[in-house]
C-alpha cells in the first residue's frame, strides 16, 4: 500500500484519493481487482476545475532533517496538531516504536531525507488530471474505502470516484476513521479488502 503521512493542511491538495493502487493483469489480460482508499497520499483532485497545488502547500514538504530529528527526539511533536496528529482517529495511541520505525530510515543517510524532500515536492494533481478520462473506462473490480474524518480528502472524493471508475463493485466509509485508517482500523479494512478479494477471483473462476 502506499502509504501516506499527512500533516496538517492538506485542505487544498488535490488528487483522487490518498491511495491510488494501479490495476495490473493476469498473464491472460484480464485486469486485476483494484481498490482506492483514502489511506495514502497522492494526488486527489478529481475536478478538472481545481486550480494548481504545489508542494508548498504540504507541511511535509517542507520537512528537514531538523524536523524529523524533533519528532524522533520527542514523539509527542509526530502526535501533535501542527505534525502527523491530524492524520491518525487516536494520535495519542500510537507508539513510541511505530514512529521510531516511521521515521528513523529517513535520516539513516543524507540521501534517504534528500529523497523523502523530493517525493514530497513532486506532488502534483496534473497525474489525476492526465489518467481521470482513463478512470472512465476502468472496469477492473474496485473497491472504494474512506475515512469519514479525514481532514485532507474530503469523502466526497469517494464518491466521486466510485461514480468515475465503471468497475466499482463497493464504496465503504468508516465513521470517525482517518488517513491513516489501515493502520488503526486494520481490521475492518482487511475484512473489507479480504472479502473484495474472494468475490473477484470467484467471479474470475
Amino acid at each position: 500500500m502506499l502509504g501516506s503521512v499527512q500533516s496538517s493542511s492538506l485542505r487544498r491538495q488535490k488528487a483522487i484519493g490518498q491511495r491510488f493502487v494501479p490495476v495490473t493483469r493476469h498473464p491472460n489480460h484480464r485486469c486485476r481487482p483494484s481498490r482506492e482508499c483514502n489511506a495514502s497520499r497522492g494526488s486527489t483532485s478529481p475536478s478538472p476545475g481545481d486550480e494548481n497545488t504545489t508542494s508548498e502547500d504540504l507541511p511535509l514538504g517542507l520537512l528537514n532533517r531538523g524536523t524529523l530529528d524533533a519528532m524522533l527526539s520527542d514523539k509527542s511533536v509526530y502526535r501533535s496538531p501542527q505534525a502527523l496528529g491530524p492524520a491518525y482517529e487516536h494520535p495519542e495511541q500510537l507508539s513510541d516504536d511505530s514512529i521510531e520505525k516511521y521515521l528513523r530510515p529517513l535520516i539513516r543517510t543524507e540521501q534517504r531525507t534528500r529523497d523523502l524532500q523530493r517525493f514530497l515536492a513532486a506532488f502534483d494533481n496534473q497525474h489525476t488530471l492526465a489518467i481521470e478520462a482513463r478512470l472512465k473506462t476502468l472496469k477492473a473490480p474496485t473497491l472504494i474505502v474512506w475515512g469519514t474524518d479525514d481532514v485532507y480528502f474530503d469523502v466526497k472524493w469517494s464518491r466521486w470516484l466510485a461514480d468515475t471508475i465503471p468497475g466499482t463493485w463497493r464504496r465503504v466509509e468508516l465513521k470517525g476513521a482517518r488517513i491513516f485508517f489501515p493502520e488503526e482500523r486494520w481490521e475492518e479494512f482487511n475484512k473489507e479488502l479480504r472479502a473484495h478479494w474472494q468475490t473477484a477471483q470467484h467471479k474470475a473462476s
